[in-house]
C-alpha cells in the first residue's frame, strides 16, 4: 500500500490526512492545522515520493482521537473519560428520559397504580410551572415518555382516559387540589373496574 492509497482510505473514512516529510513526525506545510484535503487533492500531496502521513484529530476528522498506549499512566490507570464527554453523555441521557425528575418528585410507579390522564397532566403542568420549565412535554412526546417508563394508557369505567403503572404521590407539596387518601386509588388486589 502506498502513502497515496492510505490517504485515500482515510478520506473515505471521513478523516483528514496531512502530508508529513519523510523520516519526520512534524508536518512541514505552513498552516497545516487548517489544511483540508479532498480526494482530488491527494495525488498532489502524496505523489509517490517517500513521505509520511498524519491525520488531523478531533473535529476535522469527525472527533477522531489517538491514545498513546505506551504511556505509563494509561497502563497503570486506564483511559479516563474526558469531562466534556461525561457531561455531554449525562445531558443526552437526561434528554432521553424527560419525566425522570417529575416522577421522582410527584409520582409512584408500579403495576398496581392507575391515575386518570387528566389528573396526571394537571399535576405535571403544575410541576413544570413550579420548576420553571418553558417547554413541557405535549402530545405524542408526553405519551411516549410515559410508555418508556412502562406505563400503559387505558380507559376508566366511564370511558375517561387513564394511565396504568403510575399514580400521583399523595401529600406532595405543589400538587394541585390534593386528593384524599383512597380517592382515585386502584381497586384492591389488582382488580380493574
Amino acid at each position: 500500500m502506498t502513502t497515496l492509497d492510505a490517504a485515500q482510505e482515510y478520506v473515505s473514512r471521513g478523516w483528514q490526512p496531512i502530508p508529513v516529510p519523510h523520516r519526520s513526525k512534524k508536518p512541514a506545510l505552513k498552516g497545516w492545522p487548517d489544511l483540508r484535503l479532498t480526494a482530488a487533492d491527494l495525488a498532489r500531496h502524496f505523489n509517490g515520493q517517500p513521505s509520511n502521513l498524519g491525520i488531523l484529530l478531533g473535529e476535522p476528522s469527525g472527533g477522531l482521537v489517538d491514545a498513546d498506549l505506551d504511556c505509563a499512566r494509561w497502563l497503570a490507570n486506564g483511559l479516563d473519560e474526558p469531562k466534556a464527554v461525561m457531561q455531554a453523555t449525562a445531558a443526552y441521557r437526561k434528554s432521553q428520559e424527560p419525566l425522570t425528575d417529575f416522577v421522582a418528585d410527584c409520582c409512584v410507579l408500579g403495576p398496581r397504580y392507575r391515575v386518570s390522564a387528566t389528573r396526571l397532566r394537571e399535576v405535571y403542568d403544575a410541576w413544570c410551572k413550579s420548576e420553571g420549565l418553558k417547554y413541557p412535554l405535549a402530545g405524542r412526546a408526553w405519551g411516549a415518555a410515559l410508555r418508556a417508563l412502562g406505563c400503559t394508557d387505558g380507559r376508566l369505567g366511564g370511558g375517561a382516559r387513564c394511565w396504568d403503572g403510575i399514580d400521583i404521590r399523595i401529600g406532595d407539596p405543589g400538587t394541585p387540589d390534593e386528593r384524599q387518601p383512597g380517592e382515585d386509588d386502584p381497586p384492591p388486589f389488582g382488580d380493574r373496574p
